[in-house]
């Protein structure tokens, strides 16, 4: 066997693997869901993590019906219809004291019962003179090409282009990485460029 074959065998094992972990991905209902995102945002808030306020989080978080996904597919998002592939600070957004920002959007089918998170994609963008402008997780939906690629749960650290699986986590449990998990660190060990941001 070749090393490229005995690869494309690792990826699906690491697939599979991530599959087979205790994780839970059903919910009661999108609403709820909402809830619970909403109850971790107010709190990132009161804790001083978000600089978003407390009144802009209602408008901000959206529960948004997605039919080219399915009959009773819904989003719970922050963010434009469409991926902000451009990191336009200009979309809607949720912003952290630290001038990082970030958005995303978790696809729940409320045809299962119970309902099942299918899909989802979170981006934090780091300020201009952070060497790394962003990390990316997403689960793709199932049957997605990634699916076959042993990608459908991965991350995109600071490139599109680049795609490197993913340790099975929530949404709670990556927003909570976002909002507590990822400060800037006090003294960091690589210093980038600065890079262009139109904000």
């Amino acid at each position: 066997m070749s090393d490229k074959a005995s690869w494309e065998k690792t990826r699906q094992i690491i697939q599979s693997r991530q599959a087979k972990a205790d994780l839970d991905l059903t919910v009661k209902n999108a609403r709820a869901l909402w809830g619970d995102i909403f109850s971790l945002l107010n709190a990132a808030s009161d804790d001083g993590i978000l600089a978003t306020t407390q009144a802009d989080l209602r408008g901000l978080l959206k529960l948004t019906p997605q039919p080219k996904q399915g009959k009773n597919v819904i989003a719970v998002m922050v963010g434009a219809a469409i991926k902000n592939f451009k990191r336009d600070p200009t979309q809607p957004h949720l912003r952290r004291q630290d001038g990082a920002w970030f958005d995303f959007s978790i696809l729940v089918d409320e045809t299962q019962k119970p309902a099942a998170i299918i899909g989802f994609d979170f981006e934090l963008r780091f300020p201009v003179d952070f060497p790394t402008s962003f990390l990316r997780y997403d689960l793709n939906t199932p049957g997605h090409n990634n699916q076959d690629d042993g990608l459908r749960f991965h991350i995109h650290p600071g490139s599109d282009d680049l795609m490197i699986h993913s340790g099975p986590l929530t949404p709670i449990e990556i927003l909570q990485q976002f909002l507590y998990g990822l400060p800037f660190p006090v003294k960091p060990r690589t210093r980038g460029k600065s890079r262009p941001q139109s904000d």
